[in-house]
């Protein structure tokens, strides 16, 4: 029993519903039409991709031996954007004094957080 119907019906009732709303759009004069058009389009392509001839594709080449793979290559990669991102913040808050303030002791003399303002200048 062969079922390969099933997917071409699903998206024909997808493309005829994506093409009603298409038709209210322009009846209606919605800026809308675009988006449905584009959806009963692409359901329609999919319905037509059982009817395009097939690619054939390369048979695969042999099978080679396991090669070495220099995985240090993409820990030194990993370990430059840690250090990179590790020297901004701490750039960051080294270069403004409320921050680093603010991270010691948490609080004003109220008990209120304090806000994390820093002056224009950046200066301490």
């Amino acid at each position: 029993m062969k079922l390969s119907w099933i997917l071409p019906a699903v998206f024909l009732l997808c493309a005829l519903g994506a093409g009603y709303m298409t038709w209210m759009m322009w009846q209606a004069g919605d800026s809308g039409i675009w988006f449905f058009g584009v959806f009963t389009v692409f359901f329609l392509l999919l319905l037509a991709t059982p009817i395009l001839p097939k690619l054939r594709s390369k048979p695969p080449p042999p099978p080679t031996s396991t090669r070495f793979v220099p995985h240090w290559f993409m820990m030194l990669a990993i370990l430059v954007v840690v250090v990179g991102i590790i020297l901004a913040i701490i750039g960051a808050v080294l270069a403004c004094p409320a921050i680093a303030l603010s991270l010691s002791n948490g609080a004003t003399a109220d008990g209120a957080l304090s806000p994390l303002t820093c002056p224009p200048s950046r200066q301490p």
